[in-house]
């Protein structure tokens, strides 16, 4: 999860996105986007990650793969 994380930071930074452009993209508060964004997140869902990928203009794609 903190690789999507950082993923979303970097788009945000090359797009010039800003946490309150984002949620209201999200259509959420810029609150919850600081806690997604926070280093010490651990409880996002997929499709919040999912949302905030959409937000910034990318897709969030989940795999199963061997172990």
């Amino acid at each position: 999860m903190r690789v999507i994380v950082e993923q979303i930071r970097a788009e945000m930074i090359r797009c010039k996105i800003t946490e309150a452009e984002l949620a209201r993209r999200m259509e959420t508060s810029r609150s919850q986007v600081h806690r997604l964004l926070s280093t010490e997140q651990k409880s996002a869902t997929i499709e919040t990650l999912a949302r905030a990928a959409g937000a910034v203009g990318k897709r969030l794609d989940v795999k199963l793969v061997a172990a």
